[in-house]
């Protein structure tokens, strides 16, 4: 039968690692792993380890939307040819908005350059297309091809109303569904960078009667969230 003194050390023993988790400070290390009495002392490395161990923040990756229209992110206006000698048209949000005429699939568009309003870097561009309404499906699929082509990391978000849903089969696409009922449906699709910087492409249609309105946007790393 074994005696007081021996209870004692089997017990202490299984305190050990008790007595060292007590002992660790918060964001510290353990106080005396010493203290665990010999068959614990492997144990007690490990417990500790595990206990003051951090997860490593996920590194940022290179951005795959790096600009737009060929201008890298932090260009400011003077470095953009198309609009360096232009005024400011708006503002959104703060950031300061300048906008050129440009051709997007052959077709006559604006584009819109937004800055930052403390270090006048570009963090943002956009597209506005007005579109016919025979062919908004063509333009919006040939323009999401070229996306997924030229950005291929970026993974597609989001779900587009189909005709499918009509009560009667009387449209020629489902650009054409959506426009005749873009009351109660919305039009919106974004390509997004699952990893940091979370870069992304956001497309859209508006209707402003019966005439779709196309946008899309291209937000880089250094874009103020929203």
């Amino acid at each position: 039968m074994p005696n007081i003194m021996e209870r004692a050390r089997e017990t202490s023993g299984r305190l050990a690692p008790i007595r060292l988790v007590e002992s660790l400070n918060p964001g510290g290390i353990p106080g005396s792993i010493l203290r665990c009495a010999p068959r614990w002392r492997l144990l007690c490395v490990v417990f500790a380890a595990t206990l003051t161990w951090q997860p490593t923040p996920a590194a940022a990756q290179e951005p795959i939307v790096d600009g737009f229209r060929g201008h890298p992110w932090g260009s400011r206006v003077d470095d953009i040819p198309e609009i360096a000698e232009t005024e400011q048209v708006g503002e959104r949000e703060r950031l300061r908005i300048y906008s050129t005429p440009v051709r997007l699939l052959g077709r006559e568009a604006l584009a819109g350059y937004y800055f930052h309003p403390d270090t006048g870097e570009l963090v943002e561009g956009a597209y506005v297309m007005v579109m016919p309404l025979e062919s908004c499906q063509t333009i919006w699929d040939l323009l999401t091809r070229d996306i997924q082509r030229t950005y291929p990391g970026l993974e597609r978000q989001g779900e587009l109303p189909s005709r499918r849903n009509a009560h009667r089969p009387v449209y020629e696409s489902d650009c054409e569904y959506f426009v005749y009922n873009h009351h109660r449906e919305e039009w919106r699709m974004g390509f997004g960078n699952p990893e940091p910087p979370h870069d992304e492409v956001r497309m859209w249609i508006r209707v402003n009667e019966r005439t779709p309105r196309l946008h899309v946007e291209y937000r880089g790393e250094r874009a103020e969230p929203r």
